[in-house]
């Protein structure tokens, strides 16, 4: 019986009967007469309203709520009684799974005593009615809030090996790379690389060309720094890039204009950089980067000019967010970037809470998160609303200067600044949570699945 506070619609009630059964994507899709990205899309909502990350969990809920009917369990037809019409879910299931079902059993292998068989069978019923009572018998909570967790503290790890403000970090194959940013005496040229196993840091090639106000991008296996700024504060179109294996630094094509304090993202294989200082105005073109022929076009520009604009790349959609004006105030402006889009390739979505501008942004279990001295907040793809998010406690650090990077299960902000002095202290928040699901089915089994907090 489906409780009446069942969140989920009817369409996404036949998405999870077949998730329950392990079918894939593809599966689902052919059996619903659907797509692929849309039954993306429904997993994705269904996962927004259980307040769960993965496929396991959400049958988790879906299951000790009610919501769900295991099948193959429960008291088998009176004698005489006419066999029940099939259920949506098997209507609805792949065709293997009927065959399966309408195929005959085979002969009893000779040489195994009846009564055996009879007593496996009946130890599996026993086993299974075990799970589900247990999985039914936790007690219900209301299924439109989170899971209860234990609010984490941040945690202070080894320092960085030189004072940082105004950094860059990217996370690569288990590692984090900081570049860019300034000391006391001005830009860095180190490159300072964390390894969270060993719980050490060690430094790579120096940056050739030291700039401070440069974001930095992952593409194609290297570390993109374009332009930044010199020591006498003049920005430059140089774009350097740093090559984690071999430790080496080259040159790519020019910025078309020397540039600092831009968004940047590296999506879909291409460069984009929005907005940023080019010495003398602010300005609102977008410029991408293709690697393969090595050159920089203007494809679209702003509502308006921005610098210091966060750029992440979650829910597979490029952001481009707040920033500050020529006036240098903050905005709560916040767009979707989809390139591929030729009309409309910016799509305005809700805009940053009051409290949360001039925050760094970071995708956490591919969503959208805002993160700053004040707290967390993430967006929602249901209600497409920032929501805050009250078990994250706000880092013990300033984070506008700080480099601010997401290696899994943790969030690390890295640097920063005091006053006028920066700092080499390093945080990290653990934002990701391995939960062991031991009732699933599939190729899923005893998988750990990612809860995002």
């Amino acid at each position: 019986m489906v409780e009446r506070d069942n969140p989920l619609s009817e369409r996404e009630l036949e998405v999870m009967r077949l998730v329950a059964t392990g079918a894939t994507n593809q599966e689902i899709a052919r059996a619903l007469h659907i797509s692929p990205n849309t039954v993306k899309v429904h997993l994705r909502n269904i996962y927004e309203k259980l307040g769960v990350a993965s496929r396991t969990e959400a049958t988790m809920v879906a299951l000790r709520h009610g919501w769900l009917e295991v099948p193959g369990i429960g008291g088998a037809p009176d004698e005489g009684t006419a066999p029940q019409a099939p259920s949506s879910a098997e209507r609805g299931a792949p065709q293997e799974l009927h065959a399966q079902a309408a195929t005959p059993a085979p002969p009893r292998p000779l040489g195994v005593p009846p009564w055996g068989l009879f007593a496996g069978l009946t130890a599996v019923v026993i086993l299974l009615l075990g799970v589900v009572w247990l999985v039914r018998a936790r007690p219900a909570s209301p299924p439109s809030a989170p899971p209860a967790v234990l609010v984490e503290q941040w945690q202070e790890v080894r320092a960085l090996p030189a004072p940082r403000a105004g950094g860059a970090a990217v996370a690569y194959q288990g590692r984090i790379y900081v570049v860019g940013g300034a000391s006391s005496d001005g830009p860095l040229p180190q490159v300072a690389i964390y390894d969270p196993v060993a719980e050490r840091w060690t430094t790579g090639a120096p940056k050739p060309i030291p700039v401070t106000g440069a974001r930095a991008a992952l593409l194609n296996g290297r570390i993109y720094v374009p332009g930044g700024l010199l020591a006498n504060g003049r920005p430059v179109a140089t774009v350097e890039i740093y090559d984690p294996l071999a430790d080496r630094w080259d040159q790519v094509a020019d910025l078309p204009t020397p540039l600092a304090d831009y968004g940047l993202v590296a999506y879909e294989g291409r460069l984009y950089v929005a907005g940023g200082w080019d010495g003398t105005t602010t300005r609102a073109e977008v410029w991408a980067y293709d690697p393969e022929e090595d050159t920089w076009k203007a494809m679209w520009s702003l509502s308006a000019p921005r610098r210091l604009l966060e750029g992440v790349v979650a829910h597979d959609v490029a952001y481009f967010l707040g920033g500050v004006d020529e006036k240098n105030t903050s905005r709560r402006e916040a767009w979707a970037f989809r390139p591929r889009v030729a009309n409309v390739p910016f799509v305005e979505i809700p805009p940053l809470p009051q409290q949360a501008t001039r925050s760094r942004a970071l995708a956490v279990a591919n969503a959208l998160y805002l993160l700053n001295a004040a707290g967390m907040w993430r967006l929602s793809v249901v209600t497409e609303a920032w929501q805050p998010v009250h078990s994250v406690p706000a880092p013990p650090v300033a984070i506008e200067s700080a480099a601010v990077v997401m290696l899994s299960p943790y969030v690390y902000v890295l640097g920063g600044q005091r006053g006028e002095e920066p700092q080499a202290s390093a945080w990290r928040y653990r934002a990701i949570f391995t939960t062991f699901v031991p009732f699933v089915s599939g190729n899923e089994q005893n998988t750990p699945t990612p809860a995002p907090r």
